[in-house]
């Protein structure tokens, strides 16, 4: 029975066991069929392996309990066969991660034991028990961090793919891994974990148990702050993280930078700074555990950390950057990222305490002095305010300004610190999806609430809680069901919200909805809901759903979700497990008062949802759903058939390329051969990158419309990122031109490609491989200008591929002209270049500008203008008359960047426009040239290569033999118009 099938380079380890050689020179099809062992053991599996290249099976091999299969990275695993070392490189980490599980697991049942894998790089990770000792350090009693000191205790770590579980002292509590900071100490082997409730120190028996805790649990909080479950899906996610951290902080830094150092202002911007550190320092945490790299130290990050903060910490190293983190969750509630949708606690903040416990602010009423931040960024200053009076306050400004007080509402930012903020603000629907899920709840009065529930799109000024006022114009609250509600949000463009933190409390119960389930031939019953009161407007989140539906939750947004009530056993459930889940979150549970709720607010976000599978989207929606695609009708298959075409034939080119590089141009030694290789090394490693681009879009077509979105973007932006690379095309055009044009002088060297055609074939002659890379590169546009044509405009895809396309466009002009200069006057410029040795400075990959221009005082023909081209290299320009001779020789003028200079002429006249002068410094010939261009865009674009050139050459800079320009424009930013 076939159980799974992917690609991966087959190679086998050196007699002297010190390299391993590749088999086959291509990616080949590993087909894994599960069978009986030839043991004796009835119990015993075995695997079998059927390995195929284009030419069919080219080996087969049975693994059983002898072959002792190893795993050293995460794509790369060995056995034992028949005496030989064999191992496979595979494409895909979730292909190793199967494949290894089929292969252990195929013996681990003779064995009848349970061996564990020590590499943390497994996507589906299985239930992992691990003996440790624990400690708490650190404990958050209503926002006050308490130092504790205790002795260690044993405990038992219970690692899952979703979170891991402790038990000590015959309790049980979990992890909060998605706001958690984990980090090894700098003095001791040990290792501190602090989450929202407090802080714990660990120690294992040894180091490389604790380093293999550490990575586990980095791995799966780095799963649930990407949501998704593939290693290198994480690793872009968190690298997208980091660099939008990095740009915070620098924006920070600039904002510091015009600021007062003892001012307000710049007290709260070093407060952000200094957590926007800590965050970039848990993200590299987490990059590093799941990259295999090395760990940043907890001194790199202390070390930006001010002394006003420092004095808060206890101690240094490990221990420090917990009590930092809690530090910054109580004062400023502080995240890494969002929490789980069914994640019920929540730390609970007492501002005020924590100001008397480290700042010292005066707490009790009195009059003093505010500052109000206002929405245009100005500051006004308010005397003789009670500054925890917020009404009195808003009042004051609204009064001040001339300002409805109705409009707006104060957020605190300090103790003399407010901001003023608009209660509502606008949206525009401009797609078919605004990247939202709104939730229907009835008030206590029978009217009808919208509210968001959950965000997709990160830019947007949305935050889950914020109330839907109307929908082009129409007010949600006069509207009598939820159905209208869902029509309304379809169909409508313009929606007004207000902030969740302006909206008044009030309590909410749950409504029925009537849904039909897609797919069904019958429609579903009114869903019934046991009313619930809910606090702050804030409906809960829904319970936890079983795994069939958990598998057909859709990603889409801009539904109207059902808000059901828990019924009383969940609830008692929910309750049991929040109340073990800390060895101290129990006994503040039921603390929560009525001046906590704008913080509790704050700390609740947006849901994580799994994405669904492509097919499973198309046909089944969740209860009280919009189904919202973000592709067209038919779009999608389009897309995925594109994206799969595309990897498939880059692979076949690679090979192609592979072939003609070790099969004709190195046995022949052509002069081609060093292009050819240089070709062959950058798309072995643009085809490594695409595949890493394309991840599982390209193997599989039950893929969600995230992962195709995600695959999109990074698709184009692989094109953008490669696009300077790909001028090496030029110079292979070039190259495989002088080998035409030398063909028939060289007819020895064709009967020679002839013979090594091993197959005969014509396809795979010398002559249809050589062509095949110019026909590639002008493909690329194609691909691009499909995946573009079938987003949706203004989408990020789209734009994204418009971007890569604009350059692969300018790319494929560029090599298009290269080729034609080439075939036009290379023969010209290769025998100018041997005569005046000067062979390595007018290559074709040198050249800045090349135009057509009038030489104005050609002493060779001074009756009337010369038709002439002028070359502009990095070095020198290069003066070529076509049409006139002298003495049988060619008539052209080499002249040295360094010893010219240009500028405009100063002949008053109806064609000034379009001449210019060179003056050649220190000639014994002509030392002026006078030049004409017929457009006056060309001469500017001439004077500016030119004095790039000279630019370049007085900084010792020179450019790139692979590229025509510095910039990955190409050449179409300093190209004529023809």
């Amino acid at each position: 029975m076939i159980i799974d099938r992917f690609w991966a380079e087959l190679f086998r380890l050196s007699s002297d066991r010190t390299q391993w050689n590749m088999l086959y020179p291509s990616l080949l099809s590993i087909t894994v069929i599960e069978m009986p062992s030839r043991k004796h053991d009835v119990n015993c599996k075995a695997i079998r392996l059927l390995i195929k290249n284009e030419s069919g099976i080219v080996d087969e091999q049975i693994l059983d309990p002898s072959s002792r299969i190893t795993r050293v990275s995460s794509c790369f695993a060995y056995w034992h066969y028949r005496g030989e070392t064999y191992g496979i490189n595979v494409v895909s980490v979730d292909d190793c991660d199967r494949f290894y599980r089929m292969v252990k697991g195929s013996y681990e049942m003779s064995r009848c034991i349970t061996t564990r894998d020590p590499t943390p790089t497994s996507s589906s990770m299985q239930s992992t028990i691990i003996p440790a000792f624990i400690t708490q350090i650190f404990e958050v009693n209503e926002g006050v961090v308490k130092n504790r000191n205790g002795s260690f205790t044993e405990c038992i770590i219970k690692l899952t793919q979703n979170g891991a579980l402790i038990r000590f002292k015959g309790k049980d509590f979990s992890l909060n891994l998605l706001e958690s900071v984990m980090v090894v100490g700098e003095i001791k082997e040990r290792l501190y974990i602090s989450e929202p409730t407090g802080a714990f120190a660990i120690e294992c028996s040894n180091s490389r148990t604790l380093r293999f805790l550490l990575i586990k649990l980095l791995t799966i909080s780095s799963f649930l702050q990407s949501t998704t479950t593939n290693i290198s899906s994480a690793t872009y996610h968190l690298q997208k993280e980091i660099a939008r951290v990095n740009e915070t902080i620098n924006s920070l830094v600039r904002s510091l930078g015009s600021l007062q150092p003892d001012c307000e202002l710049a007290h709260d911007l070093n407060d952000e700074l200094e957590m926007s550190q800590l965050q970039l320092f848990t993200l590299k945490y987490r990059l590093a555990a799941i990259s295999d790299i090395n760990f940043p130290t907890p001194s790199e990050l202390l070390s930006k950390i001010s002394l006003r903060t420092l004095r808060h910490l206890s101690s240094f190293g490990g221990s420090a950057i917990c009590s930092l983190h809690l530090y910054f969750l109580c004062k400023s509630q502080f995240q890494i990222s969002k929490r789980l949708w069914n994640h019920q606690e929540e730390l609970m903040l007492n501002v005020s305490r924590l100001h008397t416990l480290f700042d010292d602010y005066p707490l009790h009423s009195n009059n003093g002095t505010i500052n109000v931040l206002l929405p245009s960024g100005s500051i006004i200053t308010l005397q003789q305010t009670t500054v925890d009076n917020v009404r009195e306050i808003l009042c004051k400004v609204c009064d001040e300004l001339k300002l409805d007080p109705e409009k707006y509402y104060i957020v605190r930012e300090g103790y003399d610190r407010v901001r003023l903020q608009e209660r509502d603000y606008r949206l525009q629907k401009k797609e078919r999806s605004l990247g939202l899920t709104i939730s229907a709840k009835m008030c206590n009065d029978g009217g009808i609430k919208a509210e968001v529930r959950a965000i997709r799109d990160k830019t947007t000024c949305v935050e889950v809680g914020d109330l839907v006022i109307s929908v082009d114009n129409r007010l949600i609250s006069s509207l009598r069901s939820a159905e209208e509600v869902q029509i309304l949000l379809r169909h409508g463009t313009n929606l007004v919200l207000r902030k969740r933190d302006a909206i008044v409390s009030q309590y909410v119960r749950s409504i029925p909805l009537s849904t039909e389930t897609s797919g069904s031939s019958s429609s579903t019953a009114t869903t019934t809901t046991t009313a619930t009161t809910i606090f702050n407007s804030f409906a809960p989140p829904p319970p936890p759903p079983p795994q069939s539906f958990t598998r057909n939750r859709s990603h889409s947004m801009d539904r109207i979700s059902d808000i059901t009530s828990y019924t009383n056993t969940t609830r008692k459930d929910q309750e049991s497990e929040s109340a073990r889940s800390s060895p101290t979150r129990s006994i503040h549970q039921n603390c929560q008062s009525s001046s906590n709720s704008h913080l509790f607010r704050q700390m609740s976000r947006s849901a994580y949802e799994k994405p669904s599978r492509r097919a499973e989207y198309r046909h089944t929606t969740p209860i009280g759903a919009i189904s919202v695609s973000h592709f067209s009708e038919g779009a999608e298959d389009q897309l995925l058939k594109t994206i799969s075409e595309l990897v498939s034939t880059e692979e076949n080119f690679v090979r192609d390329v592979q072939k003609l590089v070790n099969q004709y141009l190195k046995p022949t030694n052509l002069p081609l051969l060093e292009t050819a290789d240089r070709l062959l090394r950058i798309q072995t490693s643009f085809l490594l990158s695409l595949l890493d681009a394309a991840g599982d879009v390209a193997r599989s077509f039950t893929v969600s419309q995230q992962q195709l979105r995600d695959s999109l973007i990074r698709i184009s932006a692989l094109f953008v990122n490669k696009c300077s690379k790909f001028k090496i095309y030029s110079d292979y055009s070039a190259a495989y031109l002088r080998f035409q044009q030398n063909k028939k002088e060289l007819n020895d060297i064709v009967t020679r490609l002839d013979k090594l055609n091993i197959s005969g074939e014509q396809s795979e002659s010398a002559q249809s491989l050589l062509i095949k890379p110019i026909q590639r590169v002008l493909k690329y546009p194609l691909f691009l200008q499909q995946i573009r044509d079938n987003c949706f405009k203004g989408s990020v895809e789209r734009q994204q591929g418009e971007q890569a396309l604009t350059r692969m466009q300018a790319l494929a002009e560029y090599v298009n002209e290269m080729q034609r200069l080439t075939e036009q006057y290379g023969r010209n410029i290769e025998e100018i270049s041997l005569k005046n040795g000067a062979a390595s400075r007018m290559n074709f990959s040198q050249l800045l500008m090349f135009a057509h221009i009038n030489w104005l005082n050609c002493p060779e023909n001074r009756s009337r203008p010369v038709a002439c081209v002028a070359f502009v290299f990095t070095s020198l320009i290069v003066i070529f008359c076509p049409t006139l001779s002298k003495n049988k020789t060619k008539v052209y003028r080499i002249l040295p960047i360094v010893e010219v200079e240009v500028n405009e002429s100063n002949i008053q006249s109806s064609q000034s426009q379009y001449v210019f002068i060179i003056t050649h410094i220190g000639s014994s010939r002509e030392s002026v040239y006078h030049l004409c261009c017929c457009q006056a865009e060309i001469k500017n674009h001439f004077i500016k290569s030119v004095r790039k050139a000279a630019s370049t050459l007085a900084k010792e800079q020179r450019r790139p033999i692979s590229g025509s320009s510095q910039s990955d424009g190409g050449y179409s930013s300093e190209r004529h118009i023809p």
